[in-house]
This record gives structure tokens, C-alpha cells and sequence, in this order.
């Protein structure tokens, strides 16, 4: 539901009917009746009826026969809905199973007021809405109240309130401007009722025009996971519009705009809450603790770009539904893993190289001794090491260690380390019971309890979200609460 809520779609998701133009033979185009179903987070799908494009066949004799089904791929496919606006299917199929009906399946759809200039179909503004924007934000749109107090008479006292200019912040830079500000909703002029309501928004200028594709990847996705990654919860993307900008001020920018549908767009707008937003305690608000929204966007794009192993784990599945938690203690361990060997790449290979030099040395030097047989030298080289140990256990003794907050305490009174104390592997401190429980979970020679994994795995998302906002810039007060989110 959108009443009420500043923010709304052009378009609600729902069926409507429209007439799509579908190229034809020649570089004709033709004019058939259909519908659009716009879902939410779901590519769009529709229909085609009448006399869709089809392909005959004549025979020898003169008869015409045509073979179903039939497929059609465009890379856009246009329609006009019976309210005047556009729709865009992208990468769009039209799939014919009689000669008088189509169905319409497309990755995404783009709905407003299009003109094919032929130009290509890119974009400079994007406006977004996250779920948790207004946590991240750290501060409302509203600065005081003023009301009468218990006992006062209703109509011998003023109601007064005040705009907090603060709630605006803004970032540039000489490629982008973020600005993440409050979309408003005043029911003024009703003498029966008064509202404001309020709706957290992100508008992204460029100074270049790129692809749908490329807004998603560069710019909602980061903003997406940051949000998530601050909030310790999977944040959705709400709405989303892109655009071209204008100085053609008599135009709105809304007007210019086209909504996005497809998967994870469920373009369903909403108001701010301050109980919702009071309930939530983020590990940081770029107001409070000085964070430009545009640097950690620039630093996520960054670590994407360099393939950084915590990015492309942990980084990637903050924003889906909680994994079982065995994939998600694997997840996690793995992440740890990687970023450490990230970390320590240079010291890594120096070590590699040394024991590569210290190996050809050592097989040389059995090789010229004549009391080992040949049989022997062969089993010596395929299994002597050509690189050196290393150990699961010394990365994460290094990562939790490097902490601001100590969690080996609780890690040590979780079930799961309790029950593996007496292994006869004889754990040696909460490392290396990690270790060993995570080998015997890859290689599938010893399972645990759910609830016991699930436990752990809690403990390992809060380290892991700390070091994603030390790589992310973030300092130590803002990886704390990460780690203890009841330090606010």
C-alpha cells in the first residue's frame, strides 16, 4: 500500500493492458493488443493477441504452414499501456504457440514516458529507496515538536513543527553526487485531518550516462549490501527509477525518469517509522560517525574490482536469506580464510619462494647421495611439500585476535566448542576447535547439532562484519558495534 507514503511508483505492481509494437519482416512494425503483469521482485512477463509476427512456410503445392512454437528475441521490446505511459521490455522473448497468441517473457522492464531517439539506452540519474536508509541515515526530517501538555485545552494551544535541515547530506565527487534526503507528504488544507510522512531516498547524479546494468552493479548493489552490511540485516531494494538529466526545468525530474521492475526491485515505497528506525542499531550512520556514503560506495567498487575474497563471500551473501547454518558456518570460515591470505599475499609468496629454493636444494642434495635408491627419490619428490604449511587455525587466531572486542570468551561457552573439548584431536584453544570443526564438515566425516552450528555461525558473522568495515575504512568504534551491537 502507497497511501500515505511520499514515495510512489508510477505504477503499483499489478496487470495492465497495452499495445506492443513487435518488429516485424522488412523493418515493419506491428501494432498488437496485449497486457504487461509488472511483479514485484520478478521479471515482468505479458501476453500478445492477434496477428503476432509469424514465419510461414509455402509447400510445393501452394499451401502455407507455419511450425510452432515460434521464438523471437529483441533486445527491447516497447509498448504503450492505455494510461498514456511506455513500457521497455529488456532482453525480451515473444514465444508464439498459435498463430493468434503470444507470451512475453523479459529480464526487466522500464515504465514512464520514453522517446526512441535511437540514442543508446543509457542513463545519469537514479533515484532508490533501501529499506534501512533512514537507520544509516542517523538523523530525521522533523528537528522539534511543539504540542499542548496533558490538561492543556486543544484549542487554546499551538501545534508547531520544525524541519531539521541536517537531515540532508550530500556527497560529490567529480564523477557522482549521492544525496540522501526525506521525500515529504503534508495533507494540508483539510480541516478534519493533518499528516506529514516521510520517505528515505537516495538520488545519484553522474557525470557520464551508463547502462541499466551498469547503475545496478556500480551503484544500487553496493548500496544495497552497505546498508545491509550497517544495519546486520538483509535490506531490500524498495524502488528504484532511473533517468537522464535535464536542465529543462519544466519537465520534472519524475517526468523524465523510468521505473525499473524485475527481480529484486519490489517496488513497494515506504514511510519512515520511529519506532522501526530506534529499534535497529547499526554498527554506523554516515551522520554521526562522519562516513561519506559515496567513499564506502567507491571502496566496495574497489574490492569488486580486485576480486577481494571477504567481498565476494561474505560481502555477497548479506543480502539473501540466512544460508542452513552448515553452508553459512563454511561460508563464513572460508571468508576468514580468504581474507587473511589476502592480507598476507606478500608475506605468502616470499615464504613460498623461500621453500621452493630450500626444496630444489634439499632433492639436489639427495640426489647425489648414493644410499638413496631411485624408487625412494621418486616417492621423495612427488611428496615432499612445494609449498610451505599452513595452518586454518593461526588465520583465525590472527582475525578474532585483531578484534576490539575479545569473542573468544563467548565462542568458548557456545555448545559446539564445548562438545569438541574432549575430541581426541585435542583441540588447542578456540582456533583451532573452529578448525577442526570445519574439517569434519567439508569432508563430511562428522555432523552437529543445528542449533549448536547456528550459534557459532552468529558469532562468525559479527567477525566477519567487523573486518568488512575495517577493509571498508571504518573505524574501530563503528567495528565494535559490529561486534557488540548493544554499544550505542
Amino acid at each position: 500500500m502507497t497511501d500515505g507514503i511520499p514515495l510512489k511508483p508510477r505504477l503499483k505492481p499489478d496487470q495492465y493492458r497495452c499495445v506492443w509494437l513487435i518488429p516485424g519482416e522488412g523493418g515493419t512494425t506491428k501494432r498488437v493488443d496485449g497486457d504487461v503483469e509488472l511483479i514485484a521482485d520478478r521479471p515482468p512477463r505479458g501476453n500478445a493477441y492477434g496477428d503476432v509476427p509469424l514465419k510461414y512456410q509455402v509447400s510445393s503445392n501452394g499451401e502455407t504452414s507455419a511450425s510452432f512454437p515460434q521464438v523471437y528475441s529483441y533486445a527491447t521490446l516497447r509498448g504503450e499501456l492505455r494510461n498514456g505511459l511506455d513500457v521497455l521490455l529488456l532482453d525480451a522473448q515473444v514465444i508464439s504457440w498459435h498463430p493468434d497468441a503470444a507470451a512475453i517473457d523479459a529480464r526487466a522492464a522500464l515504465v514512464g514516458h520514453w522517446s526512441d531517439s535511437g540514442d543508446p539506452l543509457t542513463f545519469d540519474d537514479i533515484k532508490l529507496q533501501v529499506s534501512g536508509l533512514d537507520v544509516i541515515s542517523g538523523v530525521g526530517p522533523l528537528k522539534s515538536f511543539t504540542f499542548p501538555t496533558s490538561g492543556a485545552s486543544f484549542f487554546n494551544r499551538s501545534w508547531t513543527v520544525e524541519a531539521n535541515p541536517e537531515s540532508e547530506q550530500s556527497w560529490s565527487d567529480s564523477e557522482a553526487e549521492l544525496k540522501l534526503s526525506y521525500d515529504a507528504s503534508l495533507s494540508i488544507g483539510d480541516a478534519y485531518f493533518y499528516r506529514m510522512s516521510f520517505s528515505p531516498t537516495l538520488w545519484i547524479k553522474l557525470a557520464d550516462r551508463i547502462s541499466l546494468d551498469e547503475c545496478l552493479k556500480a551503484w544500487v548493489e553496493p548500496i544495497k549490501r552497505l546498508v545491509s552490511l550497517a544495519s546486520g540485516r538483509s535490506e531490500q531494494l524498495t524502488f528504484l527509477a532511473v533517468g537522464i538529466k535535464s536542465d529543462d526545468n519544466r519537465m520534472p525530474a519524475r517526468e523524465r525518469r523510468l521505473q525499473v521492475y524485475g527481480f529484486g526491485i519490489s517496488q513497494d515505497p515506504f514511510a519512515s517509522r520511529g519506532n522501526e528506525v530506534s529499534r535497529t542499531k547499526p554498527a554506523f550512520t554516515t551522520k554521526w560517525d562522519d562516513l561519506s556514503l559515496l567513499d564506502l560506495v567507491r571502496r566496495w567498487q574497489s574490492l569488486v574490482s580486485d576480486h577481494h575474497p571477504l567481498i565476494e563471500t561474505y560481502g555477497s551473501s548479506i543480502v539473501i536469506p540466512r544460508q542452513h547454518p552448515r553452508a553459512q558456518y563454511l561460508l563464513l570460515i572460508q571468508a576468514l580464510e580468504g581474507l587473511h591470505g589476502y592480507e598476507h599475499r606478500s608475506e605468502t609468496e616470499r615464504k613460498a619462494e623461500e621453500h621452493s629454493n630450500k626444496r630444489r636444494q634439499v632433492v639436489q642434495e639427495l640426489e647425489s647421495t648414493a644410499s638413496v635408491s631411485g624408487p625412494a627419490m621418486q616417492f621423495i619428490k612427488r611428496f615432499l611439500a612445494k609449498r610451505p604449511f599452513s595452518s586454518l587455525d593461526s588465520c583465525l587466531r590472527d582475525l578474532i585476535g585483531a578484534l576490539p572486542v575479545d569473542v573468544s570468551s563467548d565462542l568458548l561457552e557456545t555448545a559446539l566448542l564445548r562438545s569438541v573439548q574432549n575430541d581426541p584431536r585435542r583441540p588447542q584453544g578456540v582456533a583451532d576447535s573452529l578448525r577442526i570443526i570445519r574439517n569434519d564438515l567439508a569432508h563430511g566425516t562428522r555432523g552437529y547439532p543445528i542449533q549448536d552450528l547456528n550459534e557459532v555461525s552468529q558469532i562468525l558473522e559479527q567477525v566477519a562484519r567487523a573486518h568488512l568495515l575495517r577493509v571498508l575504512g571504518c573505524g574501530v568504534d563503528v567495528q565494535e558495534r559490529a561486534v557488540n551491537p548493544d554499544r550505542h
